[in-house]
């Protein structure tokens, strides 16, 4: 198996930067058990004629089978078994080495594994992309992302406001932490499940983690919600309590059952989940769209005492595993004491426990509700990585307990935002009153 896989390695390497960058990850001649005067030969062509060998000069130089091809696009996946493999032969040679030195004194042998391990050069987790090589490439992708006659209009996964779906054109993207704050009870975990619902009903994979909710109450929002998004109505507290459902809720039933692309995580009752978990979750379950519900509710790795140092390090870790696993992050948090209005949006600088999750966030949706109309919620845009911010936002019906969550105008007009109180300048210019807080 070692023999195969170093010789498809060698064969598929894509081009002259991707042969260079593996000394980079430390991976030299000696790293090859079988094939290290490939490894080299490959080395002399490209130093002399600054190209790669062709297949059938390797082939024919090295008597590897012709069942080994180079195919660019294993590259990257024979890349990882590689590194894998062979960072656990390293990690044996140095212990047996060590072993057979010290094992008779192991206030020796534990000082010299400790400097030996440490020593090894382990590849880089960075993401390297050879930019300029790529260019040709990536004209292609950006031709390809022009939708075919009759296809979606939404670049990514939808998500239920028209500003980012028709405007935009942009839904949720692979690699962003989406942020949605405001006040309690304004609505938060309603509109992270409807931002679920809208990517799930598009056929997209969901996983929730809930570190607040039971999964019974999760679960009866969530099928509140879709019950509501095929346009019948259902009463939440109904499902709590029990209630005898119709014909046309056990239709709907069916359909939601026949899918199996959306899990529910709670730890209410149980332990709180930590960030270090969450990649594993991940891998478990390949969600498209992971929604956490209640940012301050994680627990961290590093067992920080200040709650600003915490939330800094859950962002940093939740835009990683955003980037590192290619998914789109939906995060609910609290706004600061500052934006006790609930009538008027919280801007950037009331976001609770300093401004680090804001900062991380790839778009920040904030949520208040516009006065004497208790059945709606306004939902702007604070930041938007990707193009323009919307203070002015978008009206929705709000009405969760009953499967009702509509928009219904993509922006409240001067006249309209005067007489709730909700004046454009105040979104993001008012101060406020922050919390008491050391922030960095």
């Amino acid at each position: 198996m070692t023999k195969d896989l170093e010789a498809r390695l060698l064969a598929s390497v894509p081009s002259v930067g991707h042969f260079q960058r593996l000394e980079e990850l430390g991976i030299v001649e000696g790293s090859f058990q079988h094939y290290g005067p490939m490894y080299r030969y490959i080395g002399q062509i490209v130093a002399e004629h600054g190209h790669l060998p062709r297949l059938r000069d390797l082939q024919a130089t090295f008597n590897i089978g012709q069942f080994i091809q180079r195919k660019p696009l294993e590259y990257d996946w024979l890349l990882g078994e590689f590194i894998k493999l062979t960072t656990v032969q390293r990690i044996q040679q140095v212990m047996d080495s060590n072993v057979e030195k010290h094992g008779e004194d192991p206030r020796e042998l534990l000082p010299a594994l400790v400097r030996d391990l440490t020593q090894l050069m382990l590849p880089s987790d960075h993401q390297a992309s050879l930019t300029d090589t790529g260019a040709l490439r990536r004209v292609d992708e950006y031709e390809a992302k022009i939708p075919a006659q009759g296809g979606s209009m939404i670049v990514g996964i939808p998500t239920g406001l028209r500003y980012f779906d028709a405007k935009a054109r942009l839904g949720w993207l692979p690699g962003e932490l989406i942020g949605i704050v405001g006040r309690l009870y304004i609505g938060k975990s309603w509109m992270l499940l409807y931002h679920g619902a809208i990517a799930w009903m598009a056929g997209y994979r969901v996983l929730l983690l809930s570190p607040e909710m039971p999964s019974e109450e999760a679960e009866a929002r969530f099928d509140t919600l879709v019950c509501g998004l095929h346009g019948l109505q259902v009463d939440v507290q109904d499902l709590y309590r029990g209630y005898h459902p119709s014909p046309e809720h056990r239709k709907i039933a069916a359909k939601i059952a026949a899918r199996g692309d959306w899990v529910t995580l709670s730890s209410a009752e149980g332990h709180a989940f930590r960030l270090h978990e969450i990649p594993r979750l991940v891998r478990q379950f390949s969600p498209q769209l992971l929604l956490i519900d209640g940012l301050a509710l994680l627990g961290g790795t590093t067992g920080r005492s200040q709650l600003w140092e915490q939330i800094k390090e859950l962002s940093t870790g939740l835009k990683n595993l955003a980037v590192g696993m290619n998914i789109s992050v939906l995060v609910s948090h609290q706004a600061n004491r500052g934006a006790q209005n609930t009538s008027r949006p919280p801007g950037l600088h009331e976001v609770s426990y300093g401004d680090s999750f804001a900062q991380f966030c790839d778009r920040v949706l904030a949520l208040s509700r516009p006065e004497r109309t208790p059945q709606q919620l306004r939902v702007t845009v604070q930041k938007f990585r990707r193009g323009e911010h919307n203070p002015a936002g978008s009206i929705f019906r709000f009405d969760p307990g009953h499967g009702q969550i509509e928009e219904t105008t993509d922006a409240l007009d001067t006249r309209t935002a005067r007489r709730n109180g909700n004046q454009r300048e105040d979104v993001q210019e008012r101060q406020g009153d922050i919390d008491n807080l050391p922030i960095p």
